[in-house]
């Protein structure tokens, strides 16, 4: 009778231990790993995959480590879980994470680059104008047109430009350049996707106005600020 009150109280403890040695973990929807209750039974790899990570780390961070380590899973149906199954899924998201964060920097860096080209056009539509005008280029001057927008710029170089073929092209480019420019800031601060192929074009269209610019500029000289 003591004997199997002894080992009752052995099958007690064993089975308590049994409990605490197992974790739960909980994956919510819109956690990028399919949502429901698991249950983590390999107390080693627990500990194990606890010991791999920072202090303070979350329990879907646990639960990532321990399947990378094959740690045993169970769903709330009582289903052993193939291996690494969840942690694949982590990685095949870290991968496109990466590549998508990747190609919103080249999307940034050519939009970069055409900002800064639009500046030195709109800086050479000030000088055509100040030529055609036949004004000297005051500091006043220089700082009222430096601050007009490039419709504004564009506008004064359609009133003022002569009426020659070269010009009339010019306006047209400038026209269409603007557009461009337009419809890229939007999609740069909304939800709409823009991509380097449009900043590209939009590039090689400036370069083709500058080159033009420059072209009708010529060796003309203005006074200095």
């Amino acid at each position: 009778m003591g004997g199997n009150g002894a080992r009752s109280g052995k099958f007690q403890k064993r089975r308590r231990c049994a409990i605490i040695n197992v974790m739960k973990v909980k994956i919510k929807k819109g956690d990028h790993l399919p949502a429901g209750e698991y249950e983590l039974t390999n107390r080693d790899k627990i500990e194990r995959a606890k010991n791999a990570l920072p202090p303070g780390a979350i329990n879907r961070e646990v639960f990532i480590e321990y399947d990378k380590i094959a740690g045993r899973i169970v769903d709330s149906k009582g289903n052993v879980l193939p291996p690494q199954s969840f942690w694949k899924l982590e990685v095949r998201r870290k991968i496109v994470r990466t590549l998508a964060e990747r190609e919103r920097a080249r999307e940034h860096s050519r939009y970069g680059e055409f900002i800064i080209q639009t500046n030195y056009v709109q800086y050479l539509l000030i000088l055509l104008i100040l030529v055609r005008a036949r004004r000297p280029s005051t500091n006043k001057l220089w700082a009222k047109l430096e601050r007009l927008p490039l419709g504004g710029l564009l506008e004064i170089v359609n009133l003022c430009t002569q009426d020659a073929p070269v010009e009339n092209k010019l306006v047209q480019w400038l026209r269409k350049y603007k557009d461009a420019r337009d419809a890229l800031a939007h999609k740069m601060f909304t939800t709409e996707k823009l991509t380097p192929k449009e900043c590209e074009a939009a590039i090689k269209s400036g370069k083709a106005i500058i080159k033009l610019l420059n072209k009708i500029l010529g060796t003309k000289t203005l006074p200095s600020l």
